[in-house]
């Protein structure tokens, strides 16, 4: 019996008698903790010295990019689509200790204000607020304890509905035997993860109850329970000028740092009149929409053009020459107007736009 790939691990059993196993088995003896997929397994309480790797995979991924001229635009999406990946994968498995969740979110802070891993500086926005969805004048990016909670959620469904898995009928036959699971209380002598497990449980009991998952059917995804754990009603009216569908990325990043009146200048001479902008724009009435969203996109170009420029005159002493200015901005707007007409989102009545 060719067992060479295959290690046996056993925890709480003497030590002659695992031996004896090992050897029945055919199969050598294994120490833990050890890795599978890329995660420890351990019969113990997961400590920070565990997670390590998981730090360490953030920043190399942080330093593979090394592009520190990355607009805020550009580090945004790859937080979104690359940092945020790791943690989640993880999330899904682990009660992660709350020591690196304060690593992982330092990094992606410090990556998404100044294009590298580590910074001392203060970041321009809170991270609470990056965290809020665009409607609440946030960026939509992950509040990483909140996913662990609504990730974990998951096993509570599965409890819940006592899923056909050998784990859900163990935890029944060892913890439950019979009790309601929404008003079920661990005994202080259970073990960590599992007191843990039931306190993400409480979290969430509102939403099995209160018509959300356990009625008319609906099946709990992490998405929902994510969405319903930061529920909120606070919404804020400049949010279809800032995520205006016409502008492009890097504008729409420089109108949100304008609307929350941390652009970076010396100065307010520059911010105000932005905000102002933002303000008469709101208060515009027009019956054709995508007039509107045009006429946002064409001030959000000339904000980040205007920022832009006083920037590089700060560094090199060059200044755009208004009519450059003006003919730059128009050349931003036709290449997104061409893009979206070429998709088939605007029709051909504003070819004359493009």
């Amino acid at each position: 019996m060719n067992c060479s790939k295959s290690c046996i691990y056993g925890n709480g059993i003497a030590s002659e008698e695992f031996q004896e196993i090992s050897q029945i088995a055919g199969i050598p003896e294994g120490k833990l903790p050890f890795r599978y997929l890329g995660v420890p397994i351990i019969a113990k309480r997961l400590a920070a010295s565990d997670c390590s790797k998981l730090v360490e995979r953030v920043m190399e991924r942080i330093r593979a990019i090394g592009v520190r001229k990355l607009s805020y635009a550009g580090r945004l999406v790859l937080i979104k689509s690359v940092l945020s990946t790791l943690h989640c994968y993880w999330a899904r498995i682990f009660i992660l200790p709350v020591s690196i969740l304060n690593k992982v979110e330092a990094l992606c802070r410090s990556f998404l204000w100044q294009g590298k891993e580590i910074s001392n500086g203060p970041a321009l926005i809170a991270w609470d607020t990056c965290c809020k969805t665009k409607q609440e004048g946030g960026l939509g990016l992950i509040d990483l304890r909140r996913w662990n909670t609504a990730a974990l959620g998951k096993y509570i469904w599965w409890i819940a509905q006592k899923e056909d898995h050998l784990w859900v009928k163990w935890i029944h036959n060892i913890y439950m035997k019979g009790v309601n699971w929404v008003d079920y209380k661990p005994n202080t002598g259970a073990s960590w993860s599992w007191r843990k497990l039931c306190g993400v449980k409480d979290k969430l009991k509102a939403g099995y109850v209160n018509d959300w998952w356990l009625h008319q059917g609906r099946q709990y995804t992490i998405s929902a329970g994510y969405s319903w754990s930061g529920m909120s009603n606070n919404r804020v009216a400049w949010t279809p000028f800032v995520w205006n569908s016409l502008s492009l990325p890097k504008h729409c990043l420089i109108g949100w740092i304008v609307a929350n009146g941390k652009l970076l200048t010396r100065d307010r001479l520059m911010t105000i009149p932005a905000v102002n902008f933002m303000h008469w724009w709101l208060k515009l009435r027009l019956k054709n929409l995508l007039r509107k969203k045009i006429i946002a996109a064409g001030i959000q170009s000339l904000i980040y053009n205007i920022w832009e420029m006083r920037n590089r005159s700060r560094v090199d002493g060059l200044l755009l020459r208004p009519e450059k200015l003006i003919e730059k901005l128009l050349q931003n707007l036709r290449l997104r107007l061409q893009v979206l007409h070429s998709t088939g989102k605007i029709s051909d009545n504003y070819r004359e736009w493009i």
